[in-house]
């Protein structure tokens, strides 16, 4: 499976001028990479729930410090979310905008 980031064209739905306007594009991660960035925040999610859950089971209640939990689960939450939508990506789902479907939609036409 190969994706070619090559050109991304504007103005699909304008009549044609002389020449087809095109701007090179290059992603800000390169989408090979998409299952190790994944793998790696989940890994840190992971941690830093195994984190909450240690500071949670192991400290006595009244010891127990609500900062620290609130950023253990900040983190966690952080790195699990962003991990999952690197995780789709890398399964081939792109979250497309209405505007790109039409486009799309137009063009298979």
């Amino acid at each position: 499976m190969s994706i070619n980031f090559e050109y991304t064209f504007r103005e699909l739905n304008q009549p044609s001028r002389s020449e087809e306007i095109r701007t090179p594009y290059k992603p800000p991660v390169n989408p090979e990479n998409f299952g190790i960035y994944s793998f790696a925040l989940l890994f840190h999610a992971f941690v830093f729930m195994s984190l909450f859950v240690i500071n949670l089971l192991s400290v006595d209640k009244r010891e127990r410090n609500l900062p620290t939990q609130i950023t253990y689960c900040a983190l966690s939450s952080a790195f699990a979310s962003i991990g999952i939508i690197f995780m789709i990506m890398n399964s081939g789902l792109y979250i497309w905008n209405k505007q790109k479907i039409k486009d799309f939609e137009i063009k298979k036409t």
